[in-house]
């Protein structure tokens, strides 16, 4: 693996007596780290997980889970849409909020861009 390269973290038992050898996908997307990248000074490669993001592009905004393909789909399912840019951030009291700045075709009406 080359360092920083992201996947899939995929979880293998190694040895179980009473199951077939079974891959588990967590969703998690993990990063190749190499050990002298690590401020704990542990010897070895290792994976960073948990805080780069998810395979499935699912984020989790005031315990509501958004998956990005949903609003994608629901934006540019109206023909009126050319393309829009969403972004989940802080707001000064640290709360999630959410913006989604939408772009109409040219030749889209005001009152037409309301209802959609």
């Amino acid at each position: 693996m080359k360092e920083n390269e992201e996947g899939e973290i995929v979880i293998t038992p190694l040895y179980s007596e009473a199951t077939p050898l079974i891959r588990f996908a967590s969703g998690d997307k993990g990063k190749y780290v190499k050990s002298e990248k690590c401020p704990c000074g542990r010897p070895f490669d290792g994976f960073e997980s948990g805080s780069i993001a998810r395979i499935d592009d699912m984020i989790k905004v005031k315990g509501v889970n958004i998956w990005q393909s949903a609003v994608e789909n629901l934006l540019l399912g109206c023909k009126e849409v050319a393309e829009y840019k969403g972004e989940v951030f802080l707001d000064g009291k640290s709360r999630e909020q959410i913006s989604v700045s939408i772009e109409f075709h040219k030749d889209v009406h005001v009152e037409r861009r309301k209802k959609c």
